[in-house]
């Protein structure tokens, strides 16, 4: 399918989309010169990508040929496979097909808006630190890192895993602080697993092949871009997924479960007291349930008539020996 002509590529391309209601495939105008165009309308805002391209190229020549200047302008690529075309599609791209010259051009266009804005954590109460949380947009989290943390030794590494499906992975490090045997098993774990699905995250801890059942969990999650801020300068290796508002932190210690990064935002005093009753309700937690049981299984009146069983007997017990003295 990679040699095949400019008109056999469009009716490919139609034929893929023929069932998808938000597919567009149309004949445009563009700076007087006819071409075809296609997109998803839930991902690609046309008009705006219009008057964008407009605006980009309203200085050529009105002898000028548009479509090069739109080459030379860096808003595209060109000529590209038909497998590279279909998956543009699907991330959302704009593709125009000119009648003469290039093949094709992808062009990255105004996207509809489609991601939340960034809000409170929903589900961690942060004391006395940044209230900003992660959102379902990876670039966004990505750039809240990047705002919190302007240090050049953060490495952000790329990812794609899954074939029918398939989902960006972002890994994140601070070169000098994790250790790199960590660093290069979850690389080499997401290249050789690159094929699998990953529809949640039991299927991604598959991909990086850890173990189904631990007694002490194996990773860390945070909404908070300020607790993700310290896992990393703690030399931990930190993995975000796309269309998920959380941060997972590898590897994870028993003392997590006690130990909160942004209690060190407290005075000394403060951050031990709050650790004190953290572990105070994990014992009270883990031993209440057993104590209830205990207590509730003991019956009083069982108890009081033992007891005068016990006095009975023993009165008895007194005056026989005492008869036979």
């Amino acid at each position: 399918m990679e040699t095949v002509s400019r008109l056999e590529k469009q009716e490919y391309i139609s034929h893929m989309f023929e069932n998808t209601s938000d597919f567009v495939y149309m004949e445009a105008k563009f700076f007087h010169t006819t071409v075809h165009v296609c997109y998803l309308q839930t991902l690609v805002d046309y008009e705006s990508t219009e008057d964008m391209l407009v605006a980009k190229l309203s200085h050529i020549h009105a002898d000028a040929n548009p479509i090069e200047q739109l080459v030379a302008s860096h808003l595209s690529r060109v000529d590209q496979s038909l497998t590279e075309i279909v998956n543009s599609i699907l991330l959302g791209m704009l593709i125009i097909f000119p009648e003469e010259g290039y093949e094709n051009i992808i062009i990255n266009p105004s996207p509809i808006s489609t991601s939340r804005s960034v809000t409170e954590a929903q589900t961690e109460n942060p004391i006395q630190t940044a209230l900003d949380a992660f959102t379902e947009d990876m670039n966004l989290n990505l750039s809240l890192i990047r705002r919190k943390m302007r240090t050049r030794d953060l490495i952000i590494q790329n990812h794609t895993v899954g074939t029918k499906v398939p989902r960006e992975v972002a890994v994140l490090y601070v070169e000098g602080q994790a250790d790199p045997k960590v660093v290069e098993l979850i690389n080499d774990c997401l290249i050789e697993n690159s094929m699998m699905e990953v529809s949640n995250i039991q299927e991604l801890l598959k991909v990086l092949k850890q173990p189904s059942f631990s007694l002490v969990p194996t990773y860390l999650t945070s909404e908070l871009p300020s607790t993700t801020k310290h896992n990393l300068m703690d030399g931990r290796v930190v993995i975000f997924l796309d269309h998920f508002p959380f941060s997972l932190s590898f590897p994870s210690i028993v003392s997590d479960f006690w130990e909160v990064k942004t209690d060190k935002d407290q005075l000394p005093l403060f951050m031990y007291l709050y650790r004190v009753i953290r572990i105070t309700s994990l014992i009270v937690a883990v031993t209440m349930p057993g104590l209830y049981v205990v207590l509730n299984s003991v019956n009083p009146e069982l108890c009081v008539s033992s007891w005068r069983y016990r006095s009975q007997t023993r009165g008895r017990v007194f005056l026989i020996l005492f008869s036979l003295n």
